[in-house]
């Protein structure tokens, strides 16, 4: 799926949506984080527990009145490489549109979209993207004055995407090998806050389970992650 697409899907809604809340005040953060890989990375010959890599993450918020808009993306990470040899290029982009449905809580829908090139020792290379719907539940435990405590649970339950092999050899062309993954990602996180001025502080920790099978129902990849992570946004 053309990523443009995929972007141009999540803006209209959201565009539509945050003109019917124009009559009240607009606000847009964008932020950074680093998150710190810590979890195991699975396929069906074994498993291999992931080197520690601060990973960034940039954010995109834009509210007005109940509706608000959310983008979130990780940059083209890597190769890294893990302790059986591979080495694992990814990058992330999801969206969402969000809607107030309490003062302290919101739902959201909209996409998630992942990238991966994984080498393996020897002459393969194996790229996937999985796409699919996300849907996000929200909410703040606690605030006092700048300081508040958030929590949310996403699911991205369906995901669907394409998979090509390219065997190299030492004598001869290449050789391209296609097929289909089916993936589900639940990723659930906690945040500490602290805003003074137009900046807020961030803290807190991250649990993602990314599943994915290939088109017989074996197994892809099975990736478990604890995810401290610090992050700064800023009003703009």
């Amino acid at each position: 799926m053309n990523k443009r697409v995929v972007l141009a899907g999540l803006l209209a809604p959201a565009v539509f949506l945050c003109a019917l809340a124009s009559a009240r005040a607009a606000e847009t953060t964008i932020g950074l984080t680093l998150n710190a890989t810590v979890g195991t990375h699975a396929e069906a010959g074994g498993s291999v527990r992931l080197p520690i890599v601060p990973v960034p993450m940039v954010t995109l918020d834009h509210r007005e009145g109940r509706f608000a808009l959310h983008l979130e993306g990780v940059p083209p990470i890597g190769p890294v490489a893990l302790s059986n040899g591979d080495a694992t290029k990814l990058s992330l982009l999801d969206g969402a549109v969000r809607y107030a449905i309490a003062p302290h809580a919101w739902a959201g829908i909209g996409e998630t979209i992942f990238n991966q090139r994984t080498t393996y020792p020897g002459n393969e290379t194996q790229a996937s993207r999985v796409v699919g719907g996300r849907y996000e539940l929200g909410a703040t435990l606690w605030r006092s004055g700048g300081r508040q405590l958030d929590a949310q649970v996403t699911a991205t339950p369906s995901m669907h995407g394409a998979i090509t092999d390219v065997f190299t050899f030492s004598v001869g062309p290449p050789l391209t090998a296609t097929g289909s993954e089916r993936a589900s990602l639940v990723d659930a996180q906690a945040a500490w806050s602290a805003t003074r001025g137009r900046s807020t502080l961030s803290a807190g920790i991250r649990w993602i389970n990314y599943s994915a099978r290939f088109g017989d129902g074996s197994t892809a990849d099975q990736n478990r992650i604890l995810t401290p992570f610090v992050g700064w946004a800023t009003r703009i």
